[in-house]
């Protein structure tokens, strides 16, 4: 496909701006209108910083355990009954991640890895 000097789209841009109509000058009016008598003024909200004597109940201690709790038995304690040594060190394993959705990830396939399976079509 060739274009001559003419045909550019440059020129085509050119061409149709030279074409414009001007805008003719047109004249506003200023409409009064509104409310004469200035609106009342509206009492002010108490500040929540006033309100900080106690704390909220959100910030109470929970009742479970936190994630500084360690849970598991240190080195060379005594597992629960029925813990194989295989369970025990997956949960040693996975205590040390962090607690973000990355290490979620890596939890899950500390513990069930194997029996993960992916569906198409689901």
């Amino acid at each position: 496909m060739t274009t001559s000097d003419d045909d550019t789209p440059s020129d085509r841009v050119k061409k149709a701006l030279a074409g414009k109509r001007p805008v003719k000058a047109a004249t506003f009016k200023v409409i009064d209108g509104g409310k004469t008598e200035p609106a009342p003024k509206k009492p002010r909200r108490q500040s929540a910083r006033k309100k900080a004597d106690e704390p909220p109940a959100h910030d109470a201690p929970p009742d479970g355990p936190t994630d500084d709790d360690e849970q598991l038995p240190p080195d060379g304690g005594t597992p629960p009954d029925g813990t194989s040594p295989e369970d025990l060190e997956r949960a040693r394993s996975a205590a040390l991640l962090d607690q973000n959705e990355r290490d979620n990830g890596r939890r899950l396939l500390i513990w069930f890895g194997p029996d993960i399976v992916y569906v198409s079509g689901m």
